[in-house]
């Protein structure tokens, strides 16, 4: 999967394309090839100072973000409630931050990410169009497999990338949130947002994945279901 989800982040961001704005970045392109710079800075504006109040801020870094060589915004984050404890030789340190979009005037603002539900959905149909047709997607070709049978070819794929498109879904619809959503949060409830996050990712990933090979029963739950298998084209 991981060679068409490549080719599928490539089409859908050529896609994208028009549609970006350099001098403001709303629409970021998230998945692909990405890379991110960052470098501390020195001060921060009161607009954005206001997003931690009552809390001053500790520090703060600025990221640039890249996604297949073309620029892709940046965002900006900020500690703050910075503590550090010290009982006899140990000492222990907190913090809390929050990480905020900027547009071209340095101003935060909320952003769009539709590539985390528009990837997959594309994978999702694409994968269906080409299996009913060949048999085959790119990848397939390039391991050298090939996917037989008689069955739905979009009802195998519904099952096998339905749950990555309702998280692709949840990801876009939270990334249009204010960028203090959380930091209005306390402190555990938002260890509770990211670690319940996580932990959903995780367990989709192993119920679908990973213990199905574990307890192998000749083909993975989503083939033996719509009738399909995968077989050596060699």
């Amino acid at each position: 999967m991981g060679v068409d989800a490549l080719l599928v982040s490539l089409l859908t961001t050529l896609l994208l394309l028009p549609f970006l704005r350099p001098d403001e970045t709303r629409l970021r392109l998230s998945g692909g090839v990405s890379y991110t710079q960052c470098l501390p800075v020195k001060s921060i504006s009161q607009e954005l100072a206001d997003l931690v109040a009552p809390s001053p801020p500790d520090a703060a870094s600025l990221c640039t973000n890249r996604s297949w060589g073309l620029y892709n915004g940046r965002t900006l984050t900020i500690i703050f409630d910075r503590r550090i404890s010290q009982d006899g030789a140990v000492t222990t340190s907190s913090q809390r931050s929050i990480t905020v979009a900027l547009d071209g005037s340095d101003s935060p603002t909320t952003i769009l990410t539709p590539q985390s539900a528009l990837n997959p959905l594309v994978l999702m149909l694409a994968s269906a169009l080409l299996l009913a047709r060949r048999g085959r997607t790119p990848g397939k070709r390039l391991t050298g497999l090939r996917i037989t049978g008689q069955g739905c070819a979009m009802c195998r794929e519904v099952r096998r990338l339905g749950p990555f498109v309702l998280l692709g879904i949840g990801s876009t619809v939270l990334s249009v949130l204010p960028p203090d959503s959380l930091a209005d949060l306390p402190p555990m409830a938002q260890i509770w947002v990211y670690v319940g996050g996580g932990v959903i990712v995780l367990l989709a990933f192993v119920w679908l994945y990973v213990w199905p090979l574990l307890r192998w029963r000749g083909a993975m739950p989503y083939d033996r279901a719509t009738g399909f298998r995968v077989v050596s084209a060699r």
